[in-house]
């Protein structure tokens, strides 16, 4: 009943995110539902425990750690290539995007288009009681927003970063203003540095940089920040007093 009620509130299909610490049975019924209704549905198996393998196939992207793998899929994950191994089991199973997060490592992205890791933001871990938590919350957040699934993994990576900068659960978990300004430090301080009359191009389009103009490269994966949040920044802290916009720009991104 909860669960009906829950979903009835929504005027429109959103994102389930559910998890084990509630009875089995809550779980099996929410993901039927909620995937019948045309919700994505997200679940993060923890603690590991046995899926009943019907409900696999409802399930969109499903995040188990290294630990959660192994006990489901009864491989061993000691290596990238053992995860990868262990991933395509599940992906057997039906689930369309199995995310693996391997702790400072970062996290492995696998479907039937491959897999893809992203690299971790590297802090000083002090309590990484809720880094799983934060990592599958802001997953859902950042693809409720629109964010494709690897930029949604760069910033659920930077959420679960912060969490473990302080002790406990619930405190530990970051405002999105704080997240904002921790991936976009690097370009903070790149713009910080610079002086009166230097130029910052930023291009999307693998475009030609002018001669003179010194290339800083600050993806740590393709596409991460993404033009858009890099040229949101730079308004922010720069006064833009010209824009020039290639054909090639205009051909690839009309609007």
């Amino acid at each position: 009943i909860d669960v009906d009620r829950a979903l009835a509130c929504c005027l429109e299909p959103g994102i389930l995110l559910v998890q084990n610490e509630v009875p089995r049975e809550t779980v099996e019924y929410a993901i039927s539902t909620a995937q019948k209704k045309g919700w994505m549905v997200i679940l993060n198996p923890a603690p590991a425990r046995p899926i009943d393998q019907q409900l696999m196939p409802l399930v969109d992207i499903i995040i188990p750690n290294e630990t959660e793998m192994a006990t489901l899929t009864d491989c061993p994950v000691e290596t990238l290539e053992e995860l990868i191994y262990a991933a395509g089991k599940l992906l057997q199973s039906g689930v369309k995007n199995v995310i693996v997060t391997i702790g400072a490592k970062g996290a492995i992205c696998c479907n039937e288009s491959g897999y893809q890791q992203i690299k971790p933001y590297i802090v000083k871990a002090v309590d990484t009681t809720a880094a799983g938590d934060a990592y599958t919350g802001g997953l859902a957040a950042a693809l409720a927003e629109g964010k494709n699934l690897v930029e949604s993994m760069d910033f659920a990576a930077a959420v679960a970063a912060l969490s473990v900068t302080k002790k406990g659960a619930q405190p530990s978990l970051p405002w999105r203003t704080a997240v904002e300004e921790f991936i976009n430090q690097p370009l903070s301080e790149v713009i910080a540095g610079m002086g009166h009359g230097d130029m910052l191009v930023i291009g999307d389009c693998g475009l030609p940089i002018p001669a003179a103009v010194r290339r800083i490269d600050l993806a740590l994966t393709a596409g991460i920040p993404s033009f858009l949040q890099t040229l949101s920044v730079v308004k922010q802290e720069l006064q833009v007093e010209s824009v020039i916009i290639a054909n090639e720009m205009m051909v690839t991104s009309p609007s």
